[in-house]
């Protein structure tokens, strides 16, 4: 964790986060009809530092995520079939070479936009963590099989995910919040469904109350070729891993800046050690 009193001139930004209020409980949020959703939030104002002005740098190990640069051979990020022939094995071979291991997934891409003339999801404006472990588990499951999914059940499990501008980010980027910061004790149960009334089991995740402990961090301007990996769950609980997230208003954006365009990519990772 980098310690901002003895970093005074890391700069930032001051922004007010929709956390949760964990006082109401469990929440459920409808991906496709999010008028229904039943969060409940605090607002509580917070500095947004410069993640690029660290000198030290933030590590995945350390922070729970870091920023790496990476080239595609995908020209067109609204298609799908290059998505999954072109993007999808680029990613398990980066994710490999930076952590290591054995088994890599890679799911559950999501275009988002605030423009909504491009028919994307929204961007999502509140921290949060994805994916709890019984979810994880779950999508390992039903991607593999269950009879190679038993071949990874006792070993330890990683989600992680992986955001990138498809344009360079000038309007509501996505912040981080330092992982070695967040604990279990700021975590409300978060549900996810399609929506109301639909025969779907809920996936779980967590939504994230306010701590004066958090430290929140964005890498301004991100460039098209700029990934930001963030970890979000690991079965190893002594490793930082609860990365909040959210997409925020950036008071240093232009007015007249274009809308956010971004791809959001999942993994999950298996170790034998």
């Amino acid at each position: 964790m980098i310690n901002l009193k003895e970093s005074p001139a890391i700069p930032f930004v001051e922004t007010t986060l929709p956390y949760i209020d964990a006082t109401f409980g469990p929440t459920i949020l409808y991906e496709y009809e999010r008028g229904s959703t039943t969060h409940h939030y605090d607002p509580h104002p917070v500095r947004i530092h410069d993640a690029r002005a660290v000198a030290d740098g933030l590590s995945l190990e350390r922070n729970g995520f870091t920023l790496v640069r990476h080239d595609t051979a995908v020209t067109d990020f609204r298609d799908a079939d290059q998505i999954k022939q072109i993007y999808y094995p680029e990613i398990e071979r980066l994710l490999r070479g930076l952590i290591g291991a054995e088994k890599v997934i890679v799911f559950g891409e999501a275009l988002r936009s605030n423009d909504a003339g491009l028919q994307m999801r929204e961007p999502a404006m509140n921290p949060h963590v994805d994916f709890n472990e019984k979810t994880v588990r779950r999508f390992a499951r039903d991607i593999l099989g269950a009879a190679e999914a038993e071949k990874y059940r006792d070993q330890r499990v990683v989600l992680i995910n992986l955001w990138r501008g498809i344009a360079p980010v000038e309007r509501l980027p996505l912040a981080v919040c330092d992982a070695s910061t967040v604990t279990a004790a700021d975590l409300t149960l978060g549900l996810i469904g399609h929506k109301p009334g639909d025969d779907f089991e809920f996936l779980e995740g967590f939504n994230v109350a306010y701590s004066p402990a958090h430290r929140w961090y964005y890498y301004p301007r991100m460039q098209p070729a700029e990934l930001l990996v963030f970890k979000l769950c690991d079965s190893d609980g002594v490793r930082p891993q609860l990365t909040a997230h959210t997409a925020f208003d950036d008071p240093s954006s232009l007015p007249n800046a274009p809308p956010r365009q971004s791809l959001e990519i999942r993994t999950i990772s298996f170790f034998s050690d």
